[in-house]
This record gives C-alpha cells, sequence and structure tokens, in this order.
C-alpha cells in the first residue's frame, strides 16, 4: 500500500504527502545514553524493545528509499504518562501539552 500511495507523488522528493511511516521512540533506547542499565524493573524489555524499532526503522529506512517512502522515528521526550512517572519523578511535559505540537504538517 505504501508502494502504491508513493507512486502517485510528483517529483523526486520525500514526505508524508507521499507515503510516510513515523515512529515514536525514546531517549530510552539509546546506547550512548544508557548510564543506569536496566533501571527500574520491568524497564530492561521497554529499552530493548525501542532500540529494536530504531533499527527496523534505519533498515525500512535504506530499504524504502528507492521507492520515495520516508521512514523517520523522533523522541519527543519525557512525557507525564503512568510509566514515565514511575519512581516518583514527575515529567513537565504532559500529553496534552504535546499534543498541541503539529508533529506532521
Amino acid at each position: 500500500l505504501l508502494r502504491k500511495a508513493s507512486s502517485h507523488g510528483i517529483g523526486d522528493h520525500f514526505g508524508v504527502d507521499r507515503a510516510a511511516i513515523v515512529n515514536i521512540s525514546s531517549f530510552a533506547a539509546s546506547v550512548e545514553m544508557n548510564e543506569d542499565g536496566s533501571g527500574v524493573l520491568g524497564f530492561l524489555a521497554y529499552k530493548i524493545s525501542k532500540s529494536g524499532l530504531n533499527q527496523l526503522g534505519k533498515t525500512m529506512a535504506i530499504d524504502l528509499a528507492k521507492d520515495k517512502i520516508l521512514v523517520a522515528q523522533f523522541c519527543p521526550g519525557w512525557v507525564q504518562t503512568d510509566m514515565g512517572n514511575m519512581g516518583g519523578r514527575i515529567a513537565e511535559l504532559t500529553v496534552s501539552h504535546c499534543s498541541e505540537f503539529r508533529i506532521l504538517s
């Protein structure tokens, strides 16, 4: 379906108006930024799954580039959620605040 959508695009550009996959990742997936090991109980699986998502996104971006399909990932930062507030720390960003941003235009 993505290839079909992309084939209707005009020009040689990448964009969400053509065909796109956008993944929401996390800084927890960063190997470089991992200074606390697995952290709180259950966080290891989250870190591993987000790292896998990053690898999938990068691989798909390479594989789908010839079809002009945009594959992008972003990390919104630390947001107040049930999971994000574990350990008694409260994030400054709320879900409603983040939803005000236009991620895609």
